[in-house]
C-alpha cells in the first residue's frame, strides 16, 4: 500500500470528515462520566437588542450549584433567520457579565466639565 504524499484540499476535507464521523461514535470522557449532574436548564425566548434588526433568540440558562451560565443562540423556530444569530448577538452574554458594566445611574456631582 502506497501513501499519497501530495494531497489536495478536497481529499484532506474528506479525510477529516470521515475521521470526525468515526470519532463521534466512540465513547469519550462524557460517556465514562457516571456521576449525577445537579442543576437545571431552561430556554428563555427573547429578542436580541444588540442592533436594530431585533432577531429572535433563545437564551439557555443553566443553574449549576449556585453558579449561573447563560448561552445565547438563535431561535430555531424563527422562519426569518432560520435559527441563526450574528456574532454581535451571540456576544450579548459578555455585555451582561462585564465587570465594568454600569448597573446604577450615574449622577453628576459637580458642574459640567469639572470631571466629577
Amino acid at each position: 500500500m502506497s501513501i499519497k504524499t501530495d494531497i489536495n484540499r478536497r481529499d484532506f476535507l474528506k479525510g477529516v470528515s470521515a475521521t470526525s464521523v468515526v470519532l463521534s461514535f466512540m465513547p469519550g470522557t462524557l460517556g465514562a462520566f457516571s456521576g449525577e449532574v445537579k442543576g437545571s436548564s431552561k430556554f428563555v425566548p427573547s429578542i436580541c437588542e444588540m442592533c436594530s434588526t431585533r432577531c429572535p433568540i433563545e437564551a439557555r440558562v443553566d443553574t449549576l450549584q449556585e453558579a449561573q451560565k447563560v448561552f445565547i443562540q438563535g431561535n430555531p423556530y424563527s422562519t426569518s433567520t432560520g435559527g441563526a444569530i450574528c456574532a454581535r448577538g451571540g456576544s450579548g452574554v459578555n455585555q451582561l457579565f462585564d465587570p465594568n458594566r454600569l448597573v446604577n445611574p450615574i449622577m453628576r456631582t459637580g458642574e459640567r466639565g469639572d470631571g466629577k
